[in-house]
């Protein structure tokens, strides 16, 4: 009877662990810019690597100064071409200083660029499931400032060009 329970008591020891592992998968803190899949604490050499092996695969573009690809989102609200450009990130010492980067959208059967509301949805979702709740909004004119602050001394900020449909994103670290 004694030989019966222990396939069971180790099947509730692996559920333990596994429950265990997982919590910890979720209260880890790195973050990755949704956009272009960068973790903020990865150093000069990955970020590089990654860039790199990126552009050598051809999944990107890669200009002396800046990295370019491009993406599309199909759904029910939307049919969209993105365009994307990423400056070389900058660095202090080892470790990331700042992203910068721009998101245009082109949508199908558009024949002039305009403010598309189902982006900007989608542009919110995305960055708040990377970056937390907007911790500020504000609209001037036609233009749409959002602003992120982390506890760990990260800022993010995104200015949306609503007439020409772009989006001007800034990843700020304290080192």
């Amino acid at each position: 009877m004694n030989n019966k329970h222990l396939p069971e008591k180790r099947k509730g020891i692996i559920a333990f662990v596994l429950y265990f592992l997982i919590v910890l998968s979720c209260t880890k803190t790195d973050l990755s810019d949704p956009f272009w899949h960068i973790n903020l604490n990865w150093d000069r050499a990955t970020v590089t690597e990654v860039l790199y092996n990126k552009s050598k695969n051809g999944d990107l573009e890669n200009c002396v100064f800046s990295f370019y690809k491009e993406f599309y989102i199909k759904n029910q609200e939307m049919d969209a071409k993105v365009k994307a450009t990423l400056n070389n990130p900058t660095f202090i010492k080892n470790n990331i200083k700042s992203l910068d980067y721009t998101l245009i959208a082109l949508f199908r059967d558009e024949t002039t660029t305009k403010f598309n509301p189902h982006f900007f949805d989608y542009f919110i979702e995305q960055m708040t499931s990377a970056y937390g709740v907007i911790y500020q909004e504000n609209t001037e004119g036609d233009k749409i400032n959002l602003t992120w602050k982390k506890k760990n001394g990260i800022s993010i900020n995104a200015t949306i060009f609503r007439d020409i449909n772009s989006y001007n994103i800034s990843v700020k670290l304290k080192n």
